[in-house]
């Protein structure tokens, strides 16, 4: 039995049909402009990140503030300190916060550096505030010669409990005399003394039986010389020297040198020629 299905509900099947046809077509065209505009953005600000950097706006740093922190001038520098930097070529680099003064409120930077004029030792002191940041109180420069390491030590030179500062600015004798500046830290200024007749003094050392400092000097004899420091000098007040005799002297206080001992002694004998005392009187 054929099934009969009238003409007219045939028409409206078809009807129906190519409406949802045109409307897919509609959708798949509406979504077709849809991506075309997504890319063509996409594409657009890729463009723009591409462009050459003369055509970009640069933020330039401002270079007015200059940090006196250590951690922070690299970050900030004044156009001088660039300037400055490109003449130069460091040599050595040195810092402490542990040692030098109060431990972890005070802190010490040492550099040498060559520029045009020669080599140079630069050292500078910092004190922290109550707030963790560091300032620049004391800044020093010496000349430095070109053949000797800077080779900074940390030690205590007056006995006062806190460590001092030296290091070698040159070198005499064919090597046997080591010279070098020192700085004493002030604990009531917070701050270094630069002891300015250091560098008279080779082979400086701190001599805890007499608690003072002493030299040794190194020539074609020796000589050991016991030393106070006063403010920022050193001051003998004992010698003891060595050659074909050896000769204890004592320098009071208003400068005159009296001998307390004469001996002599054999001048091929090194072990004694070059013997570094530790005390006059008695001599040992």
């Amino acid at each position: 039995m054929a099934l009969h299905i009238p003409r007219a509900k045939v028409r409206s099947y078809n009807v129906v049909m190519k409406l949802h046809i045109l409307g897919l077509s509609l959708f798949i065209i509406t979504l077709s402009i849809g991506l075309f505009l997504t890319w063509s953005g996409i594409e657009s600000q890729s463009n723009q990140l591409a462009q050459p950097v003369s055509d970009a706006i640069i933020a330039e740093p401002m270079l007015s503030h200059v940090d006196k922190s250590p951690d922070h001038k690299e970050l900030t520098p004044s156009s001088k300190d660039i300037d400055s930097e490109l003449e130069e070529t460091r040599i050595e680099y040195f810092s402490d916060d542990r040692r030098i003064g109060r431990r972890g409120k005070d802190r010490i930077e040492l550099r040498c550096f060559n520029n045009s004029t020669g080599r140079f030792a630069e050292l500078k002191f910092y004190t922290r505030s109550e707030y963790g940041s560091w300032f620049e109180v004391q800044s020093f420069k010496f000349e430095k010669d070109g053949v000797t390491d800077c080779d900074p030590i940390i030690e205590d030179f007056n006995n006062d409990g806190l460590k001092d500062f030296t290091y070698q600015s040159m070198v005499a004798a064919r090597g046997s005399n080591e010279v070098r500046k020192l700085f004493i830290f002030d604990k009531e200024q917070d701050a270094l003394v630069y002891i300015k007749d250091s560098e008279n003094y080779p082979n400086l050392s701190y001599n805890k039986k007499l608690n003072c400092v002493d030299s040794f000097i190194v020539t074609g004899s020796t000589e050991t010389v016991f030393l106070r420091i006063e403010g920022d000098t050193l001051k003998e007040f004992a010698s003891v020297s060595t050659g074909s005799e050896r000769v204890v002297t004592v320098t009071r206080k208003d400068g005159t040198r009296v001998i307390l001992r004469r001996e002599e002694m054999d001048p091929d004998n090194f072990d004694e020629v070059y013997r570094r005392f530790s005390s006059y009187n008695p001599l040992r």
